[in-house]
């Protein structure tokens, strides 16, 4: 072990979006531990529409959309398949809130930063790096796992007093692609004169 180094990404890709509409994103995978079945649940008790763009490819994915995930959608979710970048910024930007219900030690979860460099808040639970990434309140809210959906709607109610440029400023200092590397070059360095 010679340190942790957060992802990057160029902020200049994610354009920065104040303005936000009534709907809730979720973008991720439908396996179980990425909570496809919390946000649909979080966004029934928001009273909000939602737009899921999912990847269900592998048998677990397909299993638990088919089975649990579809059937418990509200009428008018939109569901997308794999987008495109600029399909995917477009929903971010304007997106009230986007939800990140994991249920594993995920080790970063690109999304996150994604949807704060386009200054919209991020609802997440506090499992893997999570309380890394967002900070509580400021830039989203991290809410248990159990208990996801009615946490998640007092959260969303609360998502117009963060500051899009707040989410944006915080990617910009702490996840981008040229923090990344200079924390890479430091640990190679620590690493180089201890050796």
């Amino acid at each position: 072990y010679a340190g942790v180094v957060h992802n990057g990404i160029d902020p200049d890709l994610y354009p920065l979006q104040e303005e936000k509409e009534d709907f809730l994103l979720f973008i991720g995978r439908t396996h179980p531990d990425k909570g496809p079945l919390r946000a649909v649940a979080a966004a029934r008790a928001a009273g909000l529409p939602l737009v899921m763009a999912v990847k269900a490819a592998e048998r677990g994915e397909l299993e638990h959309w088919e089975h649990d995930v579809k059937p418990a959608l509200p009428e008018g979710t939109e569901v997308l398949s794999e987008i495109p970048h600029h399909r995917k910024v477009d929903l971010m930007g304007r997106a009230r809130a986007v939800l990140f219900p994991i249920d594993w030690n995920e080790p970063f979860g690109l999304v996150q930063t994604e949807a704060m460099a386009c200054g919209t808040p991020v609802i997440a639970t506090p499992r893997g790096a999570v309380p890394e990434i967002v900070v509580d309140g400021e830039t989203g809210f991290i809410v248990p796992v159990d208990g996801y959906a009615e946490a998640a709607a007092l959260a969303i109610r609360q998502a117009g007093e963060i500051d899009p440029k707040a989410c944006r400023r915080h990617v910009e200092e702490r996840f981008s692609a040229e923090g990344m590397i200079s924390s890479y070059e430091a640990v190679f360095e620590r690493v180089l004169s201890e050796g």
